[in-house]
């Protein structure tokens, strides 16, 4: 006749309806005024379980009398509470600014899930049978392994793993960056360029993409859009500006700018003594100026400062044959 009963303090026969029909209505009313949400229930009896199994977050309550009602037992209360603790950290989405279920966020809730469903699968096996049991754990093993070769192959490195990120979130701007670095160590630099400007273009704040964006520019030879985006930077992180000064400096060198050139150079020296490209572009501007001396003091620093670094030793020698002549 369509109809079932559950049982809680008492029976209770129902029609086509249960508390688990219910939250599901209540739950997309809300939706429908306010967006996305996150729905939490709290039960304690078996005519709770339809509530506990349509909601995000399902919390068993024990009673008073210490147990956890007929048939709900201390394994399913275990793993709501794991799922919960291991779902604490992305459900602040406002902060995060990203999906809150994305896969890493999931790797130690998925224990969880695994607890729940192992405990009603065995609740099930009575009802329908063991062999069926088995036979649609066999197929969910078998997509379940499928996907995750499937997944594999997009981990494989960063750029296919930054490329399938930003097919699936083309509005996020952390993966733009990402996907745009990728790129960039690729020397793909016009689509580097691209997409650190999508970045830009979602969260404009972000002095790392403003620097990346600075350093693709230059590689590019577009200098004036580099000084830009390398003073942008400076205006917001002013006291670890050691590398952006001597991006900049080289930016200026390159555009003929000297003098501005050396004022940046020298200020990412004076920054941070220990950074070797800073020498090395002050190398580079005393060597370009006739100043050999210098140029070869700046060079042996920054050897230095990076004895594996091959472009220092190659600048070192050859300010050393130049002042010979």
């Amino acid at each position: 006749m369509g109809h079932h009963w559950t049982k809680g303090r008492f029976f209770h026969v129902l029609g086509n309806s249960d508390k688990g029909r219910a939250v599901s209505i209540l739950a997309e009313f809300y939706r429908k005024a306010y967006g996305p949400l996150t729905t939490v229930a709290l039960g304690d009896s078996l005519n709770d379980l339809p509530m506990l199994n349509g909601v995000d977050i399902p919390i068993v309550v024990r009673k008073a009398v210490r147990s956890y009602g007929s048939g709900l037992e201390l394994p399913i209360f275990f793993a709501n509470v794991f799922l919960l603790l291991t779902l604490m950290p992305a459900l602040d989405i406002a902060a995060l600014g990203e999906n809150p279920v994305a896969e890493r966020y999931l790797y130690l809730p998925s224990a969880g899930f695994a607890m729940l469903a192992g405990f009603f699968l065995s609740r099930v096996a009575n009802r329908v049978g063991k062999g069926t049991i088995s036979a649609v754990l066999a197929v969910i093993l078998t997509l379940a392994c499928i996907g995750t070769v499937g997944r594999a192959g997009v981990w494989r490195d960063n750029y296919t793993f930054w490329s399938d990120a930003v097919r699936k979130s083309p509005d996020n701007a952390t993966v733009h960056r990402y996907y745009g670095y990728s790129l960039y160590t690729r020397n793909r630099i016009p689509e580097a360029i691209r997409e650190y400007e999508k970045s830009l273009s979602v969260d404009d704040k972000n002095i790392e993409t403003h620097f990346n964006l600075g350093a693709a520019y230059q590689v590019e030879g577009r200098f004036d859009d580099a000084i830009r985006e390398y003073k942008i930077v400076l205006q917001s992180r002013p006291l670890d500006s050691a590398p952006v000064l001597t991006n900049l400096g080289e930016a200026l060198a390159s555009k003929g700018d000297v003098g501005s050139a050396f004022l940046s150079c020298e200020a990412a020296v004076q920054r941070d003594a220990n950074l070797a490209e800073a020498h090395s572009c002050l190398g580079t501007l005393y060597g370009n100026t006739g100043m050999l001396d210098k140029a070869i003091a700046e060079f042996e620093q920054a050897s230095n400062l990076n004895p594996d670094n091959l472009n220092y030793k190659r600048n070192l020698a050859l300010a050393k044959r130049m002042s010979i002549h």
